[in-house]
């Protein structure tokens, strides 16, 4: 197995525990991404398997718009 699909395994492993279809999932869908990987180093650079199980962040706020008449 690679070792940077396994790094990034556990990551996931340790971050979403309490989520085991969650985990089942990366871990079938990244082991058949091995040859992809082993293919493009690239990938690893950009740490692209990290990147795609971070979960999205939402953030809003409120700006309150004054124009120059106040």
């Amino acid at each position: 197995m690679n070792d940077y699909i396994e790094k990034v395994i556990a990551t996931v492993e340790k971050r979403d525990n309490a989520k085991p279809e969650y985990i089942q999932c990366v871990k079938e869908v990244y082991r058949s991404l091995e040859k992809v990987i082993e293919q493009h180093p690239e990938y690893v650079e950009d740490n692209l398997l990290e990147r795609m199980v971070e979960p999205d962040r939402l953030i809003t706020f409120r700006i309150a718009w004054v124009d120059d008449a106040g």
